[in-house]
């Protein structure tokens, strides 16, 4: 019996002996795979394992420090490539806001410059319906023989078209028929056909043939 027991005890201690080497060679810190623990209470510090060697606990916070290392690289490297691409994206809005900017522009100022040679044409058309208005008038008044009305109308299609044959050619008729008609105004008639003859070289024959029958 007192050998059983010797060989019992014997048992027992390699068990508890291979049970600690177990346990050692999982973690050498206690409740935990890291040195330290943090207990749950709330102004509690990290508190180390008892059985923590200091070589351990060095080597662990060199790897520690690495892994914050680390970790913080690749902070930095998201964090630039982050900022590149906002950058990027930036660049990207801001110059699809000037093209666009600019194609507004251009688009405003062909409408402009639309508008404008639109408002100078309807101008232009207008002037020519004016005067070809009031030489109509012109010709109705000397067949009423309303000289004044013909002069007043006549000078506003010169206004319009100063250099005009058929305005200047009206003009010496109106003042040639109310020279021969009333008897007045007869200084302007000869200076009217010096200048229709100067400016109108090519109307000769038709500018002599006015003044002759003025003059009979």
């Amino acid at each position: 019996m007192f050998g059983g027991g010797s060989i019992q005890n014997m048992l027992t201690t390699l068990k508890n002996n291979k049970t600690q080497l177990q346990q050692k060679k999982k973690s050498v810190f206690s409740k935990t795979d890291s040195p330290y623990y943090q207990p749950k209470t709330a102004n509690s510090q990290l508190t180390f394992a008892p059985n923590a060697s200091k070589e351990e606990v060095t080597a662990l916070g060199k790897k520690w420090a690495t892994n914050l290392r680390n970790f913080g690289i690749r902070i930095a490297i998201l964090s630039v490539l982050g900022t590149m691409v906002i950058f990027f994206l930036a660049y990207i809005g801001y110059s699809a806001y000037q093209n666009n900017k600019i194609e507004l522009l251009q688009a405003k100022q062909e409408q402009q410059a639309y508008e404008q040679k639109l408002a100078a044409q309807q101008a232009l058309l207008k002037q020519q319906e004016d005067f070809e208005l009031y030489l109509t008038k012109a010709e109705e008044h000397i067949n009423h023989k309303s000289w004044k009305n013909a002069e007043l109308s006549i000078r506003k299609a010169i206004t319009i078209h100063p250099e005009n044959f058929d305005a200047q050619y009206t003009f010496a008729k109106i003042l040639g028929y109310q020279c021969k008609e009333t008897h007045t105004g007869c200084n302007r008639v000869e200076q009217q056909f010096k200048l229709l003859l100067e400016e109108h070289p090519n109307q000769t024959a038709k500018i002599k043939w006015l003044q002759k029958q003025v003059t009979l």
